[in-house]
């Protein structure tokens, strides 16, 4: 399990209950935006009293071939890793290798599954972050993890306890491979400073909008060029923000979601995730901007919300080629 179990508690629960109604109760200072590591412990026995351990590692895969593993050096943690960035539901395959001070090699491998439920990201420095990966469709279709994540600022220019560290920043490099950052901020910048991963990262600033404002015509602008970037495989994985990773990015990801096929349900489950930072704020699914977001984007021309939202980029200029894209990128 990656998640807290109040997580899981709400996205499986049926009828919908507000997730601020579950976090009512919990500890005021406590935060819910954070994931657990997988544990994986290890001994040794019948080693000579004269040899010792000089290196440990461990390698970690989604598949058997150990295609784009990610190697932990465990050499510090006296027996014991701490695995973290994983997906959810996924099935993983691991090789623990020690290597001893007579040059002596010891293997061991084994299995493990990770339990189904939203992927919550760490990224120490930033808030609110999370995988838009993991949900079913109502097609049957999987909305594919590493590839976009969501979240706050990085470089604290409105908010300035949201300054991504060093930390923050090697594990971005090398456990979610990020490639862009789309900066949803435009309207709120003086000027663009450049992405916070560093200078190789692709960067674009989108002067994006929120809620009902996307219906407007500088809304539409806005969608248009962010879903034609989004379009574009080379751009990703992403990493896609405005300030607090809520307004302006929950409005563009309920787009996207809707659009990629997930349920009613299931767009709304969503989005609240952010309650999970912000607690203290109004319950996201009542929220007077975001209902009249849904009423509004309800009344759009289609049968089902994936119709609605189709029909909606394509009023803003996305073509039916860059929607056919953006599903085949994020879609298995």
């Amino acid at each position: 399990m990656l998640v807290n179990d109040i997580v899981l508690q709400y996205v499986g629960d049926e009828e919908l209950t507000p997730l601020y109604d579950t976090l009512k109760s919990t500890k005021s200072d406590e935060r819910y935006d954070v994931e657990y590591n997988v544990s994986i412990s290890y001994e040794v026995t019948n080693m000579p009293s004269s040899v010792s351990i000089s290196n440990a590692t461990i390698e970690v895969a989604d598949n058997s071939k150990y295609d784009d593993s990610v190697i932990y050096d465990i050499s510090d943690t006296n027996g014991k890793a701490e695995l973290r960035f994983l997906k959810t539901g996924q099935h993983y395959y691991y090789t623990i290798e020690l290597i001893l001070t007579n040059d002596v090699a010891i293997k061991s491998s084994g299995e493990f599954d990770t339990a189904e439920s939203p992927r919550i990201i760490s990224l120490d420095g930033a808030v609110n972050v999370r995988d838009i990966g993991g949900w079913k469709t109502t097609d049957g279709h999987i909305v594919k993890q590493g590839l976009l994540y969501r979240g706050s600022e990085l470089d604290g220019q409105v908010e300035k306890g949201y300054i991504i560290t060093d930390t923050g920043l090697s594990d971005a490099h090398k456990y979610l491979g990020i490639v862009s950052e789309f900066d949803l901020r435009g309207v709120t910048l003086d000027s663009p400073k450049g992405s916070s991963f560093g200078a190789s990262t692709n960067y674009i600033l989108y002067n994006a909008y929120d809620y009902k404002n996307i219906l407007t015509e500088n809304g539409k602008n806005a969608m248009k060029e962010l879903f034609s970037d989004l379009a574009v495989r080379d751009n990703y994985p992403i990493y896609m923000h405005c300030t607090y990773g809520r307004d302006r990015t929950g409005t563009a990801c309920f787009v996207l979601e809707a659009m990629l096929g997930l349920s009613d349900y299931d767009l709304i489950r969503e989005y609240e995730l952010s309650c999970l930072y912000f607690k203290s704020s109004t319950p996201r699914a009542e929220d007077s901007d975001f209902s009249s977001f849904l009423q509004q984007f309800y009344d759009l021309e289609g049968k089902t919300a994936q119709d609605k939202a189709e029909n909606y980029l394509l009023s803003c200029g996305v073509t039916k080629q860059e929607i056919e894209s953006i599903k085949n990128i994020l879609l298995e």
